[in-house]
């Protein structure tokens, strides 16, 4: 799908921008002076900090219980693009943190999809302080909204496109993979003061979108989790070890153990121990077996500092990289960082090539985290 974007340095809303935008029409500003998300909730936004984007996508001829699926589509985009998880109908959360949020509405034969998204914001109002989060939060260091917005808009293209030819069906497993409330005791407000709210267990979201709820599908409303959600206060980072020279198993207690003792940091678990064969090592090189382990860290650093100190690590215990993947005394490399999506040139996350390694495969289904290869 081709995108053509419009850009305003102010306006009072992109959702209206677009209501005169036809299909692939993105309309984005720096500041809004009536931005609004779902039930009119306000969209809180320093300007030029973060997204602002309002996108128009053709639905003409898809039924509407197709339809009514769009906001879980266009967050799974937002999810590919910048990582978190799915809380139905319309948010994306990270460490229980709102980091997005998306409104659709119909007009016509087109939908307009609503998506803001806390990029460089740092600072929150009072009532949702402990709610939200950013980019910029998570990382330590500031984001280009316009890679954002772009990375959005190419994993939306194709979703779009999918859910276009196969329908929601062909999506559905990857959003239920993902959806945070699942297994949850919620209160679902089908309505804004909703007298007899929907009690009881998730069951999480249904293929035709709809959420689980004791047994009851609702297709509409604001789901709250009973005793509240727990924004965590630490960020979850799950790093892969290795070692080819000896001591190994030294080589790797020494790097737990300074790991553990960043600052803000602990260790939660560790899986076992196995010895593999070396992927993709010089001929010379390949009688050196790997020890290899999965650790799981607490972490009250943002992403960058975090896998910084892991390479200063790395060096600290003698790691040499003259040959490219030639023997080394340690070899860390995070594997996931509290489920954050990044591909720059210093953090790419998730690991881009821990799917393909039994190595790390094999650690992670023992502590319970093959999903993280969903």
């Amino acid at each position: 799908m081709e995108f053509a974007l419009h850009h305003k340095r102010i306006t009072d809303s992109t959702s209206r921008d677009a209501l005169a935008g036809r299909s692939g029409d993105v309309f984005t500003a720096d500041e809004q002076t009536a931005g609004r998300g779902r039930l009119d909730h306000k969209w809180h936004s320093r300007a030029g900090a973060n997204l602002m984007m309002s996108v128009v996508l053709d639905v003409a001829g898809a039924a509407i219980p197709e339809v009514i699926t769009l906001p879980l589509v266009v967050g799974a985009a937002v999810r590919r693009a910048i990582g978190g998880a799915i809380k139905w109908p319309n948010d994306i959360l990270v460490a229980g943190r709102k980091i997005a949020g998306i409104l659709c509405e119909r007009h016509g034969e087109s939908v307009i999809a609503g998506i803001g998204v806390n990029v460089n914001e740092t600072r929150f109002p009072g009532d949702i302080a402990d709610r939200a989060t950013s980019l910029a939060l998570l990382f330590g260091a500031e984001r280009s909204v316009a890679e954002v917005r772009d990375a959005i808009l190419a994993e939306l293209g194709s979703l779009y496109e999918l859910w276009r030819r196969e329908g929601f069906a062909a999506i559905h497993s990857e959003i239920a993979a993902h959806d945070i409330l699942r297994g949850q005791s919620l209160a679902v407000m089908r309505v804004d003061d909703d007298p007899e709210p929907a009690r009881g267990v998730c069951g999480g979201i249904a293929p035709d979108g709809s959420l689980v709820v004791a047994g009851e599908n609702i297709y509409a409303g604001e789901a709250h989790v009973l005793g509240g959600v727990r924004p965590a206060a630490e960020y979850r980072a799950v790093v892969a070890f290795g070692s080819n020279l000896e001591p190994r198993r030294e080589y790797l207690e020494r790097a737990a153990s300074a790991m553990a003792a960043l600052p803000g940091t602990r260790l939660e678990r560790m899986s076992s121990i196995i010895e593999t064969r070396g992927v993709d090592v010089p001929a010379e090189f390949a009688d050196r077996d790997f020890l290899n382990a999965v650790a799981v860290f607490s972490t009250r650093l943002p992403a960058l500092e975090f896998s910084r100190r892991m390479h200063a690590v790395e060096d600290a215990l003698g790691r040499v990289r003259a040959v490219r993947n030639g023997p080394r005394t340690i070899d860390l490399d995070l594997i996931d960082f509290s489920g954050l999506v990044s591909r720059d040139a210093e953090l790419t996350l998730p690991h881009p090539r821990f799917r393909e390694r039994e190595f790390v495969m094999r650690p992670l289904a023992e502590l319970g985290l093959a999903t993280l290869a969903l």
